[in-house]
């Protein structure tokens, strides 16, 4: 093992198993404890396996901290307990590189519910915060009341009805396993990288949907919608699933932004197109994000979800991107709503006075 691989997790990681998804062992926890001393109501785990940084990016992806953060906590209730709400805070990025150390407070403790907090942090320092609460199944729920948003039938004349689930060579998913769960993965197949080469999810786009409108003017938004599963198949630990979906709902969500606004134009990473620079994109990063757990003892991340994604207010350096996920049965199993700070890249200004050359 490199040195790289050492000082991006506290322990030697374990090897490989062959039964979970690539994504399972990102996600994964070991619980430790500290060499500083911590309340009695505190719990602490470190990563596993080095984080993963996805091709070139600055930092370490979101998705993965709200990830294992459900999975902390889920592991300091008890097992008929399910998450239902997580609300989340971003506050820096952290170093890939280094260990990640998740500290879950016992925040409150019910008869049919439980709440608790986590923070992760590296050398002290929080980078990121959040709040998760438990609820009871109750095993017979015939007598609740009952409400859902329904998925789509048809978009744009397709009917709307899930893949066939992927076939991958047993010796291709292990190798994407292999390398995900290195620093500094790029793709397995080497240097012709695509996005799908290096994502832990498989995606099935639909066309862009305009946004319904109340007035006869042309709409000037779009709904995506797609369905999406974990790459390989997954265990059958219910925590897994469900850490699973918290990072699935931050996936290359404000990097499809620009789509939702239905301005094309509107490029990322700095990237320009027909000399519009006034559209750039170069920066964007998550604020807060709120995902409800509608259907936690059900939902499998290895089967197909349909997300459908939307964003209702781009403004002031911010925006709101809403999503929700249905199963192929059509259960709403999952709502997200996501803040992110968005900036146009601006033109240079040449100050008075001063030299062109």
């Amino acid at each position: 093992m490199s040195k790289s691989n050492v000082n991006s997790t506290l322990h030697q990681p374990p090897p490989i198993d062959s039964s979970c998804a690539p994504i399972e062992h990102t996600l994964s926890l070991t619980p430790f404890l500290p060499i500083r001393v911590v309340t009695e109501d505190h719990d602490c785990f470190t990563n596993t396996y080095p984080s993963w940084l996805p091709p070139q990016g600055r930092s370490l992806w979101g998705g993965i901290l709200i990830g294992a953060a459900i999975s902390a906590a889920q592991q300091t209730v008890g097992t008929n307990f399910f998450i239902h709400h997580m609300s989340c805070t971003f506050r820096a990025a952290p170093d890939a590189a280094k260990p990640l150390y998740y500290r879950v407070a016992r925040t409150s403790d019910r008869r049919s519910g439980a709440t608790r907090e986590v923070k992760v942090e590296q050398s002290g320092v929080v980078f990121f915060s959040a709040e998760c609460g438990f609820s009871l199944v109750a095993e017979d729920a015939s007598a609740a009341v009952t409400h859902q948003a329904s998925p789509p039938l048809r978009l744009k004349g397709q009917v709307v009805e899930a893949p066939p689930t992927p076939k991958v060579a047993d010796g291709n998913e292990k190798a994407f396993t292999e390398q995900i769960v290195l620093p500094g993965f790029l793709t397995w197949k080497g240097a012709n990288t695509t996005k799908e080469d290096v994502d832990p999810f498989i995606w099935r786009n639909y066309p862009p949907v305009p946004e319904p409108t109340w007035t006869s003017s042309p709409s000037d938004s779009n709904v995506l919608y797609s369905w999406v599963r974990s790459r390989g198949n997954m265990s059958d630990s219910r925590a897994n699933h469900l850490a699973v979906l918290g990072c699935l709902s931050d996936a290359w969500v404000l990097l499809q932004l620009p789509e939702m606004m239905k301005t094309p134009s509107a490029t990322l990473g700095g990237g320009l197109k027909n000399g519009d620079t006034n559209n750039s994109i170069p920066f964007m990063t998550t604020l807060n994000h709120t995902i409800w757990f509608h259907n936690p003892q059900n939902v499998r991340l290895d089967d197909w979800l349909l997300v459908r994604k939307s964003s209702s207010w781009v403004g002031q350096g911010r925006c709101l991107v809403e999503q929700q996920f249905w199963d192929r049965q059509g259960a709403l199993v999952a709502t997200c709503v996501q803040e992110g700070a968005v900036m146009r890249k601006q033109p240079r200004v040449e100050k008075s006075g001063q030299s062109k050359i």
